[in-house]
């Protein structure tokens, strides 16, 4: 049977990070507690989708509060309902550093692209 992989990227590009400042310049930006594998370890591949072979791509939206917690998170482009629903739980159980601005903790707006897709052998 072949595995299945999970790729996800997030984008940290000036412009994929919308500031909820007046001063949009950012000295740090957010990072994820434990790195990429955190979050990969949190995506559950849908039982369903897995069994037909069913990729998919979407992306989310998401505000990284100044405490490193995750709200506001959106579908930006839909995977369809069961990935997306299953990105979305994933981005939920994670912690952030957050992005610092003038040496303080600021709130900031993420898109996080994922990836569900079948190794190939």
């Amino acid at each position: 049977m072949k595995s299945i992989i999970i790729c996800m990227g997030i984008l940290i590009l000036s412009t994929a990070l919308l500031a909820d400042l007046a001063e949009p310049k950012i000295d740090q930006f957010p990072r994820l507690v434990g790195g990429m594998s955190a979050l990969v370890h949190r995506v559950h591949y849908p039982e369903s989708a897995r069994d037909l072979k069913i990729e998919s791509q979407l992306r989310l939206s998401c505000r990284i509060e100044a405490d490193g917690s995750v709200s506001h998170i959106k579908v930006v482009e839909s995977g369809g309902y069961l990935f997306d629903t299953e990105a979305i739980k994933a981005l939920e159980r994670t912690t952030w550093e957050p992005a610092v601005c003038e040496q303080k903790p600021v709130p900031v707006r993420m898109v996080i692209p994922f990836e569900f897709r079948v190794e190939k052998p």
